[in-house]
């Protein structure tokens, strides 16, 4: 928690490190995809820091929220009005694109 609070508390967040300490990478959410990207160009600062995320589907979640304890709990029960909204616009906005 001592490192991890400075650096927003997001739970699963990532930092790129070079061999001189420079920090090449950092984003919310540890994105396995976005991350070999950056991997494979290490000379240049990737400025991407927020990827916009849907979250997982909750036959997933629950059970991984309940192992987590009352603070996950607390956690997802803050945050799940922004996450419904967040569905909401995901998929109106595939919507609009699917009907041109």
């Amino acid at each position: 928690g001592d490192m991890h609070k400075p650096y927003g508390e997001l739970p699963n967040m990532v930092y790129v490190i070079d061999p001189e300490g420079t920090v090449i990478y950092r984003c919310d959410w540890a994105f396995p995809k976005n991350v070999e990207k950056v991997l494979s160009n290490r000379d240049k600062i990737e400025t991407n820091e927020h990827v916009s995320i849907i979250t997982a589907p909750l036959h997933i979640m629950i059970p991984v929220v309940l192992r987590g304890g009352w603070n996950a709990l607390w956690d997802l029960a803050i945050v799940l009005p922004v996450l419904t909204l967040q569905h909401l616009f995901f998929n109106l906005k595939n919507k609009t694109r699917g009907s041109s």
